[in-house]
């Protein structure tokens, strides 16, 4: 296990009013117990530690203003996705057009690009923007050049789209932010 005091601090940034409880079984407990204890805190806590090392050193207010960003741009992909997916399933038009209209869509409405692009003025907006779209289009073709089968559930494709969508716009976001 990585050291206890760190390991209390991740605890404490998870639910601050785990302090008080923590110390006190800290100095009562015998170490093994109060290992378990600790990891038991983190099995049920196990998403927001994961929100918290994947944000290291990022204050509570940070984190809740990257999420907010995420899930809004998540909605945001999802619903050109949505309509992307619709129009495959519809056969409206080769997978290649649809795919390029949709990531062109993508790329001007996510909301996490808009405000890089704003808090970074000397990045050329509309290459940025033709970088996303580019990278979403490849991966809406090749979602649907691999998909196999009769039986296709429409919201799963969606939503696993939206996500890698959305997942991947944040990963070149990072990368040009120097994150990564």
């Amino acid at each position: 296990m990585a050291n206890i005091d760190e390991v209390i601090q991740i605890a404490k940034e998870i639910d601050p009013d785990v302090e008080p409880t923590l110390e006190m079984e800290r100095k009562s407990l015998p170490e093994e117990d109060f290992r378990l204890k600790l990891l038991n805190f983190f099995r049920v806590n196990k998403q927001a530690a994961e929100i918290i090392l994947a944000h290291k050193g990022q204050s509570y207010e940070q984190i809740k203003a990257s999420f907010d960003a995420n899930v809004a741009a998540h909605v945001q992909n999802g619903i050109h996705v949505a309509m992307f997916v619709a129009d495959v399933m519809k056969k409206k038009g080769d997978l290649n057009s649809l795919a390029l209209t949709a990531a062109k869509r993508v790329a001007v409405s996510d909301p996490r690009l808009e405000s890089f692009l704003q808090a970074n003025p000397k990045i050329n907006a509309e290459v940025a923007k033709k970088e996303i779209a580019d990278e979403v289009q490849s991966i809406l073709v090749n979602y649907f050049s691999t998909l196999k089968g009769t039986a296709l559930d429409q919201n799963r494709i969606i939503e696993e789209l939206a996500g890698k969508v959305t997942g991947r716009i944040g990963v070149i976001l990072n990368s040009w932010s120097g994150n990564t």
